[in-house]
């Protein structure tokens, strides 16, 4: 067989493998909605659900997701949900859009002022592990300086006190 016929051959056999990897291949945006990313409608969707564990649930998931895959998907809407977050009542969820915030790094610089004030409205409540835990590690992965103050066990806080 010649060098010419062993290109051919090969062409054909490779050819359709790239075909069946390209047509495998899963966008990063839903077809129903073009331009909005699978990160925004599954945010968008976890900020429509009722308080409770569900929506924590939902977003532990989400958080997993992208830490595996990485956070090339993510769009400035994206982390505007996520500080959004930060002002809910669940200190589940708090805690988990901080940990979000902190992994996306710098492109989340905008998320700070939100992260600060969540981190200045509850910044122990008298639990090891609270949102504060998490805020504090986003705020200095954005490169802040936040206290790495210890929350106070319960016995340490005179009655009536909050930290």
């Amino acid at each position: 067989m010649s060098l010419r016929a062993g290109r051919v051959v090969g062409a054909w056999v490779i050819l359709p493998l790239v075909l069946a990897s390209f047509l495998s291949f899963q966008p990063a945006y839903s077809g129903d909605r073009p331009g909005v990313s699978e990160i925004t409608l599954a945010l968008r969707r976890i900020e429509a659900q009722e308080p409770g564990r569900s929506r924590s649930d939902s977003l532990v998931q989400l958080a997993m997701s992208l830490h595996s895959t990485g956070n090339a998907g993510v769009t400035q809407d994206d982390i505007e949900s996520l500080a959004r977050m930060m002002r809910d009542d669940d200190d589940s969820l708090r805690f988990w859009a901080a940990a979000m915030l902190g992994n996306i790094g710098a492109p989340a610089q905008s998320a700070t002022p939100a992260l600060k004030a969540a981190l200045a409205d509850r910044p122990c409540e008298n639990k090891t592990l609270t949102s504060a835990v998490a805020i504090r590690l986003a705020l200095e992965k954005l490169g802040e300086q936040t206290s790495r103050m210890a929350c106070p066990s319960p016995g340490d806080v005179p009655a009536g006190a909050r930290p």
